[in-house]
């Protein structure tokens, strides 16, 4: 099954490989089927059908959280796209976790991070970004102290809202609305500088 994995990865219709003496030859059939052609060392040849496991299907984006570099190319193509797309892109530490509890009542344990939410903070002028600000987010979140954590005047989607501050060079706010369901997640709405007059537009 792991070298089935490894092939469904790749683009060709077909697949060759040599393991423990034997040639493995893998096509596509129908899904969820594949027809595996075994020929040992001796030249004999035999042909299964497997089943295709989980192992073979897309991951959804909240079982797998973004690498440093899947995290800028995710910032990166949200700001020039249009789509919608979500990621996980990090976790929350136990202290923070409290921190944010204490300051909210909820509980949360990861963060996400959609498409909208980087346009959002990136499109005004007067939230005053610089391109890797965002990159910040994780730290900012598990290291602000709980006097930097407030609960937001206004709401998204209904959602309860908290603004966390950091000082990175300058005191960014990271507008983050609390969502409470499967392991509770925190999720960009918004980010802007300290000089932005008026607070968050949600």
């Amino acid at each position: 099954m792991q070298f089935l994995a490894l092939w469904a990865r790749t683009k060709s219709p077909t697949k060759h490989a040599v393991f423990s003496g034997c040639s493995y030859k893998t096509e596509v059939l129908q899904e969820p089927l594949l027809k595996k052609v075994i020929i040992d060392k001796n030249g004999h040849k035999m042909t299964v059908y497997v089943r295709m496991g989980l192992s073979m299907k897309k991951q959804n984006w909240y079982h797998k959280q973004l690498s440093y570099d899947e995290f800028k190319k995710f910032i990166d193509e949200a700001r020039a796209g249009q789509e919608n797309k979500k990621a996980f892109i990090g976790v929350i530490n136990k202290d923070a976790a409290e921190r944010i509890e204490n300051v909210s009542g909820k509980k949360v344990s990861k963060i996400m991070m959609e498409s909208e939410g980087v346009r959002h903070s990136y499109k005004k002028a007067s939230h005053n970004l610089k391109d890797g600000d965002l990159l910040h987010i994780i730290n900012a979140i598990n290291t602000a102290n709980i006097d930097d954590i407030k609960v937001s005047s206004k709401k998204h989607q209904n959602n309860e809202c908290l603004e966390i501050s950091k000082n990175i060079g300058d005191n960014i706010t990271f507008v983050m609305e609390v969502r409470i369901h499967y392991g509770g997640w925190l999720a960009l709405v918004t980010c802007y500088r300290q000089n932005k007059k008026g607070g968050a537009t949600l």
